[in-house]
C-alpha cells in the first residue's frame, strides 16, 4: 500500500498542466506525452454593455454536436387513429440582472484602468467555464494541432458555429487549450487512462462541442 499522500499532487501540478493560446506561445508548449485535453472560450469583454456580454456567452454554450445547432428534444405519441410529433427547441433564456450587480458593472468600466483589471480578471476566469470540448490523446501535440488546423471533427463544428454566431473567436486557434499529462501510468494498458479519464469528464462536464 502507498505511503505518499495524495494531496502532494498540488505540488507538482504546474509540470503536468499547461495553459496554450495564440498569444501566449503560439501553442509551442504543447507536450509529446499522452493525455487529456480541454477548449475554452476566452471570456473577451471587449464592451462595456453588459447585455451584449452575457448574450454572447450563452450563445456559445447552447449547442448540441450530434444535433449540429441549438438542442432540441423531439418525442411523440398517438392520440386515437393520430400518431402526433413534437420538438421542442432549447433558446437562450433571459438573464435578470439585478440592479446591484448593473450598478456594479457600470462603476468598475466606467473608468478606463478599472475597466482593463476587470477585464483581465474575466480573461483569466475562461478556465472556469464549461469546456466546449474534452478530448485524449497518445500524444497531446499531435492531437491538438489537428483542432488548431482546423482539421478535426470539433473544429469544424465549432467554426461552424462561430461563423453562424459572428464569434469573435473563429477559429479554434483563437480558444484557449488547457492540457494534462497522465503518463506515466501503466504504459502497457495502452492509453487506457486517457480514455477512463475523458469519458468520466466527458460524462460530468457534458461539453456542448463533443459528442455522446
Amino acid at each position: 500500500m502507498s505511503t505518499r499522500n495524495i494531496e502532494d499532487v498540488w505540488r507538482t501540478i504546474d509540470d503536468e498542466l499547461g495553459i496554450h493560446c495564440q498569444d501566449k506561445d503560439k501553442f509551442e508548449q504543447i507536450p509529446d506525452t499522452p493525455g487529456v485535453y480541454a477548449w475554452f472560450y476566452p471570456l473577451y469583454v471587449t464592451s462595456r454593455d453588459l447585455d451584449k456580454f452575457l448574450e454572447q456567452l450563452r450563445k456559445i454554450h447552447l449547442y448540441d454536436a450530434w444535433g449540429r445547432g441549438a438542442p432540441r428534444l423531439e418525442d411523440q405519441a398517438k392520440v386515437g387513429w393520430l400518431l402526433l410529433k413534437r420538438t421542442i427547441q432549447f433558446e437562450n433564456p433571459l438573464v435578470e440582472i439585478g440592479e446591484g450587480l448593473r450598478q456594479t458593472w457600470e462603476s468598475l468600466t466606467a473608468n478606463d484602468d478599472d475597466f482593463f483589471r476587470l477585464r483581465e480578471v474575466f480573461m483569466r476566469a475562461s478556465l472556469l467555464m464549461p469546456p466546449l470540448y474534452v478530448g485524449k490523446a497518445g500524444i497531446l501535440s499531435k492531437r491538438c494541432y489537428s483542432h488548431i488546423r482546423g482539421t478535426s471533427e470539433f473544429a469544424e463544428r465549432y467554426e461552424r458555429r462561430a461563423e453562424e454566431l459572428t464569434l469573435g473567436c473563429r477559429n479554434v486557434k483563437d480558444l484557449l487549450l488547457l492540457t494534462l499529462k497522465t503518463s506515466p501510468i501503466d504504459e502497457e494498458a495502452g492509453g487506457a487512462a486517457e480514455d477512463l479519464v475523458e469519458r468520466v469528464l466527458n460524462l460530468v462536464a457534458r461539453p456542448p462541442y463533443g459528442m455522446k
